[in-house]
Formats: structure tokens, C-alpha cells, sequence
């Protein structure tokens, strides 16, 4: 069995729309990663930089769970970056009321059967 592997990044912030697309290659999705963009924490809204937005893993493990849970295995998957999507998990500066940026990784998996 051969696996091909082809990643690409997403990056969106709360409350837009994300797609994950694998119409173009041969594959279906499958979400890798997902990370709350926290090296210059910039916020979606007019640019302004926060040092108060701080995520933790646990939130970024959770919200990959939960973007798996709807788009793995499909070949498109468009999803609205809603409260509705993560209501459980906390998302940095949500308190705030600022909306930060959300960088989502996924493969399209491609896997070939080898007969011997």
C-alpha cells in the first residue's frame, strides 16, 4: 500500500468560512493540525495586536477533533468558523470580543492499493 501525502494551510479567522478541498487531487480529506496563530497575535478585526489571546493545546486538539468529525473523508468540505462549531471549547479572546486567526492544516490522502 502506497500513501501520498499532499498538505496545505488554511488560514481563517472566527466567523468566516474555511474550506478544505481535495477536488483537485486525488484524495479525500484529512484534517493534520490546527493552531491558534500565536507568534505576532494579530486579531482579525482592524489589525490591532493582543498579547491577551492565549490558547492552549487542549483548545487546538479539541477543534481539530471536531473539524475531523465533519470534513475527514469527504473531497470538499466548506465550514462556517462559527461559536455554534466550538461552543465547549475556549477560544482565545472570545471574551474579549476580538476574533483571532485560525490556521488549519490538511492532507489530502491519497492511498493506492499494491497487488503483490
Amino acid at each position: 500500500m502506497i500513501f501520498i501525502l499532499l498538505c496545505f494551510l488554511v488560514v481563517v479567522c472566527e466567523d468566516a468560512v474555511a474550506e478544505f478541498d481535495c477536488t483537485f487531487y486525488p484524495g479525500i480529506i484529512d484534517v493534520y493540525d490546527v493552531e491558534f496563530v500565536k507568534e505576532n497575535a494579530y486579531a482579525c478585526e482592524n489589525g490591532n495586536k493582543t498579547d491577551q489571546c492565549v490558547a492552549f493545546g487542549e483548545e487546538e486538539k479539541n477543534l481539530k477533533s471536531a473539524l475531523g468529525k465533519r470534513c475527514n473523508g469527504k473531497r470538499i468540505c466548506r465550514i462556517h468558523m462559527t461559536a455554534g462549531l466550538y461552543d465547549d471549547i475556549k477560544i482565545p479572546c472570545r471574551d474579549l470580543g476580538i476574533k483571532i486567526r485560525i490556521q488549519l492544516i490538511y492532507d489530502c490522502i491519497f492511498c493506492k492499493f499494491k497487488l503483490l
